[in-house]
C-alpha cells in the first residue's frame, strides 16, 4: 500500500500493519477498490479540490480517533481531518495519504432542564437544529445548515444569532479532544483552560474533537425573519439609514447586508433575476410581538423589489439559503474585519458587484452585540471590537 509521508515523499506502507490496524477499529476504512469510496471523498467544493486520499478511516467513535492517530504518527503518514465536508478550503481532504473521518459520529444528547447539549463532530448545523428545536433550543449555527458543527464552531462561528447569543465557540461548555500525540482528554474553562482558550476560534490545529458540548438557548421554534430586496442603484440612501438605525437596537436584532445578482428563485419576481441587488437579512431572536416594531423600518427604506420577511419556523430560516451554496460549487471566501461602513466601502460595491458572476456575493455582517460584549482575550476568536464583519 502507498501513501504520501508527511514530507511528501511517496513511501510504501507495510500490508500487515494495515490489516493489523484495520481489523482494530469499529468503523470501517474505504480504499480507491471500494465501492463507496467515491461518495466517501466528496466534499462541498469537491469541483474545485479534486483530491484522492489512499483510505478514509470512518471513526464510528472517540477509541477509533485515537487509534487512527497513533496509526498515521507510527508510520509517518499525511492526513487530514474530515467533520461535515463543508470546507471552502478542502482543508478535509489529500492525495494519497489518510483521511480520519468523523462524519459517522453524529451523537445527540440534549439535557433539556439544563438547556445542554452533547454533540458528535460528524454532525452538520441541519441536523443539530432539527434536534435542539424539538425542545424550543438553539445556539449560534451557520447559515447553511449542510455546513458541519465541527469546524465551522472551531472558527469561532457567525451566524443569524451571534448578536443575542456570541459565537458558536463562545457557547462551549467543554469539549472532547484526541492530541497529535493520541492522548484523550477534557478541555473546559476548569479543565486544561489554554487548550479550551486556544480551540475556541484557533481552528482545527490542536488536536480531533471528538465530542462537543455547548450551552443551549431559547429559540423558536418560530421568529421573524427573512430578506428583503431593493435595486443597488438606491443602496447609498439604504446604507446611509441602515448605519444610524442599527446604532440603537436591541442584542435581539441581528442584521446582514448582502450585495449579489438577484438569484432565479421563484419567490422573486422574474424581472430582477440576475440584476445587482441590495439584501437585507433581518432574524429577530425573540418574542415575535415585539419584533415588528424593530423590523418594520428596514422593511420600507424605500418600496421594495421584494420583502420576504415572514414569521417562520426557525429550521426553515437556517436552511432557507442551502440552495445559493450547494455542492460542487467554485467557491472560494475572503474575509475581513472593519469599523464603519463608509461611502468608499459602498461605491467599490456598488462598481464591482454587477462585474460578477452570477453565484458571487459579498456579505457585510452586522456584529456588536452579546459578541462584542466579550474581552478580546476572551478566546482565541478576536476581533471583539470589530462592528462589522465581510465575507
Amino acid at each position: 500500500m502507498h501513501f504520501k509521508d508527511t514530507s511528501g515523499i511517496n513511501k510504501a506502507l507495510n500490508y500487515s500493519v494495515y490489516e493489523r490496524f484495520k481489523e482494530s477499529i469499529e468503523g470501517r476504512i474505504l480504499n480507491k477498490a471500494d465501492f463507496d469510496y467515491e461518495s466517501g471523498r466528496k466534499i462541498w467544493n469537491q469541483s474545485r479540490h479534486d483530491l484522492k486520499p489512499a483510505i478514509i478511516i470512518k471513526c464510528s467513535n472517540a477509541t477509533d480517533v485515537v487509534k487512527s492517530i497513533n496509526f498515521v504518527a507510527q508510520n509517518n503518514l499525511l492526513f487530514s481531518v474530515k467533520g461535515g465536508g463543508h470546507n471552502s478550503s478542502a482543508f478535509s481532504m489529500n492525495d494519497n495519504g489518510v483521511v480520519i473521518d468523523l462524519s459517522m459520529m453524529k451523537n445527540i444528547q440534549i439535557n433539556s432542564e439544563e438547556k445542554t447539549i452533547v454533540a458528535g463532530p460528524g454532525l452538520t448545523w441541519g441536523e443539530f437544529d432539527a434536534a435542539t428545536q424539538q425542545h424550543g433550543l438553539a445556539t449560534t449555527g451557520a447559515i447553511v445548515s449542510q455546513v458541519g458543527i465541527a469546524g465551522f464552531t472551531l472558527g469561532g462561528g457567525l451566524g443569524w444569532l451571534h448578536r443575542s447569543l456570541g459565537s458558536a465557540s463562545d457557547n462551549l461548555i467543554k469539549v472532547e479532544i484526541v492530541t497529535s500525540s493520541g492522548e484523550l482528554l477534557y478541555a473546559s474553562e476548569n479543565e486544561n483552560s489554554d487548550l479550551f482558550w486556544a480551540i475556541r476560534g484557533g481552528g482545527g490545529n490542536f488536536g480531533i474533537i471528538t465530542s462537543f458540548q455547548y450551552q443551549l438557548s431559547n429559540v423558536g421554534p418560530e421568529l421573524l425573519a427573512g430578506l428583503v430586496f431593493y435595486n443597488l442603484k438606491d443602496a447609498k440612501e439604504i446604507v446611509e439609514f441602515y448605519r444610524q438605525y442599527i446604532k440603537d437596537i436591541p442584542n435581539e436584532l441581528g442584521t446582514w447586508l448582502l450585495f449579489r445578482k438577484a438569484p432565479p428563485s421563484p419567490e422573486l419576481p422574474e424581472s430582477i433575476h440576475g440584476k445587482p441587488v441590495i439584501i437585507l437579512s433581518i432574524t429577530y431572536n425573540g418574542s415575535v410581538d415585539e419584533s415588528e416594531k424593530w423590523v418594520k423600518p428596514l422593511r420600507s427604506i424605500k418600496e421594495p423589489i421584494a420583502d420576504l420577511i415572514r414569521v417562520r419556523p426557525y429550521v426553515e430560516w437556517q436552511s432557507s439559503l442551502d440552495g445559493a451554496w450547494t455542492d460542487g460549487f467554485h467557491n472560494i471566501w475572503k474575509g475581513h474585519y472593519f469599523t464603519e461602513i463608509t461611502d468608499q466601502i459602498i461605491d467599490t460595491l456598488m462598481y464591482y458587484v454587477p462585474l460578477g458572476s452570477k453565484y458571487s456575493d459579498i456579505k457585510i455582517q452586522h456584529l456588536e452585540g452579546e459578541l462584542g460584549s466579550k474581552p478580546e482575550d476572551y478566546s482565541a476568536f478576536g476581533n471583539r471590537k470589530s462592528r462589522f464583519g465581510l465575507v
